[in-house]
């Protein structure tokens, strides 16, 4: 899967994940963990990107970006913050006994 970048005054690259639930189409970013959704797959991914600023914008205001992007994985590679790899594993099943 491609990654985005968000063009702010910060470059940030991340890599949405989209599914579909309850009529909806989810998008994720990973680590972040911001989520938007909509109609479509395109809706729910311009949704994410515009959530995506707003977290960026938000946390440049409290001085907590770099903080945030450093605890999550993210490295500073020349102007752009670059996602650190993330592994999906299908078919994880947790359960509890009652």
């Amino acid at each position: 899967m491609s990654g985005s970048v968000v063009k702010t005054p910060i470059r940030l690259k991340y890599q949405p994940l989209v599914w579909f639930h309850d009529g909806m189409f989810i998008a994720r970013t990973l680590p972040l963990d911001v989520v938007s959704a909509g109609k479509s797959k395109e809706e729910a991914l311009r949704n994410l990107e515009e959530v995506v600023q707003i977290f960026i914008e938000e946390t440049l205001k409290m001085g907590t970006l770099a903080d945030i992007l450093e605890e999550t994985g993210y490295v500073k590679v020349g102007e752009v913050w670059e996602a650190p790899a993330i592994s999906l594993i299908e078919g994880q099943v947790s359960s509890v006994d009652e």
